[in-house]
C-alpha cells in the first residue's frame, strides 16, 4: 500500500538543487529557477472513490467514480493502472483518438508557434510546467510529452506526436499528492510517477514505458522502485530505463525489478541520454557511457576545460566543452567548442571532430540536442551594457556553420527540448513575465533548419 501524502517537499528540493536548469535568462544571463520536477497539488484533487490502496479484485481506486461529463473522466476510454499506489492512475484508449489535436500558427519565417496549454479541454490557460514537459525524436519525428493540470481532473499527461499531433498515450493522475517528472532527455516515451512507500517519507517510483512511437502502442508498468534519490534526470535506451539523481545513475532493465541498480555510483547526474544500446552523459572533463555488453566507460575525455553537455542521435554523439575558472561554481566560462563523432559504443571506435567555438555565448549550454546533419542548444551572453540575451546556437556539423537566433521581442528561451534533421523544438517564456515564470512554459516554437538563415534575421 502507498500512502498519499505531500509532495511539495520533492519540488522544493529540486527546485534549490537546480537553479542553472532549462529556464529563460534575464538580462545578465542567470537562469532563474526551474522546479525541475513537480507534483499535481496545485490542482483540486477530485473525491477519492475507494480507499485508495493499490488495485486488487474488486476494489475501488483514488478517482475512479470521477465524471466531470467530458471524456477526461470516460471509463469507456480511461483504465486504471493495476498496482495504482494510491495515486489514481489512469491510461486512455487512444485509438480512436479523444484528444483535440494541438494548433500551430506561422510565426515568422520557417516558424510555427503553439500555445503550452493547447489540446486538452479545461487545461488551465497561461502556461504548462517546465517539470511536466519533455521531448525527443524517434525516426525522424519528434514526440512531446506535456503535463496539463485540469482543476476537475488533476494532472492530465498526454505524449502525441508533433508533426500531426497524433495521441500516442496519456495518464492522468487524479490524486494530487502523487508526483510525475518531466526533465528528461531521449525518455519522452515513457511516464514516470513518484509515490510514498507505507514507511511515512521514503520515495517510490514507479515507470510507464511503451512498446513504441506508435499510438495505441502497449504500455507496460514495472514494480515501484524504492529509495529513487532527489534531482531526477530521467532516460530510456533499448535496454530499459533510468534516473539520474543525487550523485548516482542507476537504472532497471527488466519489469520484474524491485530496485534500481547503480550504472555508475558517483557521476554528474544531468541531463542523460539513451539511445539503442548506448547510454552517455557529461561528467565533469569526460563524456562517460553505458552499455549492459561493456559497462561503464570514459568515452572522451577533454584534454582541458569541463563537459557542459552531450547528446546523440541515431547515427552521431555530440557534445560541448567549455573552460574558464569560474565554470565549476558559477557555471559561466570563456570559451566553448563543439566536438561530434559518428555514433561509437567504444572509445577506440571514435572518430572525432573538433566543430566551431560558439561565440561570444559565456554560459548555459547545458542542453543539447542532436538530429541528422545539425545540433542545437541554448547559449547566453554575459551581462554588458549591449549583451545579455541567450539565443539558440544551431550548428551544422558537416560544415561548422552555426546560426544564433535571438528570442522575440518580450520573450524568452527555456531551452530546445529536441529535434530532427528538419526541425527544432523549443520552449518560450514571457520576459521579464510573472515571478515564477522560470517554471513556466508559455509557447512551444519550431524552427525549420531549411530557413535558418531567414530565422536568424526574422525579429
Amino acid at each position: 500500500m502507498l500512502r498519499r501524502t505531500s509532495y511539495a517537499a520533492l519540488g522544493l528540493a529540486l527546485a534549490a538543487g537546480c537553479s542553472f536548469c532549462s529556464t529563460p535568462a534575464g538580462p545578465s544571463g542567470a537562469a532563474a529557477a526551474d522546479a525541475g520536477a513537480d507534483t499535481e497539488a496545485g490542482d483540486a484533487a477530485p473525491t477519492d472513490g475507494g480507499d485508495g490502496d493499490a488495485v486488487d479484485a474488486g476494489e475501488d481506486v483514488y478517482g475512479i467514480d470521477l465524471d466531470d461529463g467530458t471524456f477526461l473522466t470516460d471509463k469507456k476510454i480511461w483504465t486504471p493502472v493495476p498496482d495504482n499506489g494510491g495515486c489514481g492512475l489512469f491510461v486512455a484508449n487512444v485509438l480512436p483518438d479523444p484528444f483535440p489535436k494541438r494548433s500551430w500558427a506561422a510565426c515568422g519565417p520557417g516558424c510555427l508557434e503553439s500555445v503550452a496549454w493547447d489540446g486538452v479541454p479545461g487545461s488551465a490557460s497561461g502556461s504548462v510546467p517546465v517539470g511536466g514537459t519533455t521531448a525527443g525524436e524517434r525516426g525522424g519525428e519528434l514526440f512531446l510529452r506535456v503535463r496539463h493540470g485540469v482543476k476537475a481532473v488533476g494532472g492530465v499527461h498526454v505524449i502525441s506526436r508533433v508533426g500531426d499531433g497524433a495521441t500516442v498515450a496519456a495518464l492522468e493522475i487524479r490524486n494530487g499528492k502523487c508526483g510525475y517528472q518531466g526533465w528528461a532527455n531521449d525518455a519522452t516515451l515513457m511516464f514516470p510517477v513518484f509515490g510514498d512507500a507505507p514507511t511515512k517519507g521514503q520515495l517510490v517510483l514507479r515507470g510507464g514505458l511503451l512498446s513504441s512511437e506508435q499510438p495505441g502502442a502497449t504500455l507496460a508498468w514495472g514494480n515501484w522502485l524504492p529509495n529513487p534519490g532527489w534531482l531526477a534526470s530521467f532516460f530510456s535506451w533499448d535496454d530499459g530505463w533510468g534516473i539520474g539523481a543525487g550523485s548516482a545513475l542507476r537504472a532497471t532493465t527488466s519489469l520484474s525489478d524491485t530496485k534500481l541498480t547503480p550504472i555508475d555510483p558517483k557521476t554528474s547526474a544531468f541531463e542523460v541520454s539513451g539511445r539503442g544500446k548506448l547510454v552517455i552523459w557529461p561528467a565533469g572533463d569526460a563524456v562517460k557511457s553505458y552499455t549492459q555488453a561493456g559497462g561503464l566507460k570514459y568515452l572522451w575525455t577533454a584534454p582541458k576545460g569541463y563537459m557542459a553537455s552531450a547528446a546523440l542521435s541515431d547515427s552521431k554523439l555530440v557534445w560541448i566543452v567549455v573552460d574558464g575558472p569560474n565554470y565549476t561554481s558559477k557555471y559561466d566560462f570563456e570559451s566553448a567548442r563543439l566536438y561530434h563523432s559518428p555514433l561509437a559504443t567504444d572509445p577506440g571506435s571514435l572518430v572525432v571532430t573538433e566543430g566551431p567555438l560558439l561565440e561570444p555565448s559565456t554560459s548555459a549550454f547545458y542542453e543539447l540536442r542532436t538530429g541528422g546533419d545539425f545540433a542545437a542548444s541554448k547559449g547566453c551572453y554575459a551581462w554588458s551594457p549591449t549583451e545579455g540575451v541567450c539565443k539558440i546556437f544551431v550548428i551544422q556539423l558537416s560544415t561548422g556553420k552555426v546560426w544564433k537566433i535571438p528570442p522575440r521581442a518580450g520573450k524568452a528561451y527555456h531551452g530546445v527540448l529536441a529535434m530532427s534533421e528538419k526541425e527544432i523544438l523549443i520552449t518560450e517564456a514571457d520576459w521579464p513575465g510573472t515571478p515564477s515564470e522560470g517554471q513556466q512554459i508559455r509557447r512551444f516554437l519550431r524552427f525549420s533548419t531549411a530557413d535558418l538563415d531567414a530565422l536568424e534575421k526574422a525579429w
